[in-house]
């Protein structure tokens, strides 16, 4: 089974293990949001990137490693902000127990999309050539958000004005087995913006003339890429052959064979 290239694969895999939801809180338990979290909140209202620094000793370890950070921030101070934790803070502990870092080697970063998307894993070192790769395009924030959640995504490639999700990907994510954990993110393929996502998905912008599809699944498997007649069958038999369909070992679209195209 193919998979994404990095960064959007090892980036997802690694968050998967690190990244849960935040738990919701109870109107009539109201919480005062801590620094680290006042700082997320404000990124995302400028639509900044975060880097988190999570830290548990003020060693020379950690003021290298903070000194890296903020030499990067500084350089993007345009797109981006950072904050630090101490993982001991008891007030931090909301954030730490989202991001499940409490036991990972410190001193650590992650960066943190605007969308809360985690595209961004440093530990114990900041290399500086993969700091701009926690840099994604929109369309790679949202999907990267959406595998971290443990999604399926559909990813419609189309050129010129919007279209309707075609009509084989609109029945799978109808389906009862797929509806609840299925999202579409549509893909301009002659948006700039989205260079990097094309090239980290091997695709030819030049060759999509009608809408078209690509199936991701979590962490970060490239299920496959289709055309706009693909249908549901199809893609289904496709998800169940990744292993990525259910825990049924007789599960029907196992029986289905993935079409030649």
């Amino acid at each position: 089974m193919k998979m994404l290239r990095i960064p959007l694969l090892s980036i997802a895999i690694l968050a998967s293990a690190l990244w849960s939801m935040p738990a919701s809180v109870s109107a009539a338990e109201p919480r005062v949001e801590s620094k680290a979290e006042r700082a997320l909140s404000a990124a995302a209202s400028a639509q900044k990137f975060t880097f988190v620094m999570f830290w548990r000793e003020n060693n020379a370890g950690t003021k290298e490693f903070a000194g890296k950070v903020r030499s990067a921030i500084e350089a993007r101070a345009e797109k981006a902000t950072w904050t630090t934790v101490n993982i001991a803070e008891p007030s931090e502990r909301a954030i730490v127990q989202r991001f499940n870092v409490s036991r990972a080697p410190m001193p650590m970063a992650l960066v943190i999309a605007p969308n809360g998307a985690i595209t961004g894993v440093f530990s114990q070192q900041i290399v500086e050539e993969k700091i701009e790769t926690a840099f994604v395009t929109p369309c790679m924030m949202q999907c990267m958000k959406s595998l971290q959640e443990g999604k399926l995504v559909l990813v419609t490639l189309q050129s010129g004005q919007p279209r309707a999700l075609p009509g084989g990907a609109q029945q799978f994510q109808a389906d009862e087995m797929f509806r609840n954990r299925t999202v579409a993110v549509a893909l301009n393929v002659e948006d700039p913006a989205e260079e990097r996502f094309l090239r980290d998905m091997q695709l030819d912008a030049a060759g999509v003339k009608t809408t078209s599809v690509a199936l991701l699944a979590p962490p970060g498997v490239l299920v496959g890429k289709f055309p706009s007649n693909v249908t549901k069958e199809e893609l289904a038999a496709k998800l169940h052959a990744a292993g990525k369909c259910c825990d049924d070992a007789n599960c029907k679209h196992g029986q289905q064979k993935p079409g030649g195209r």
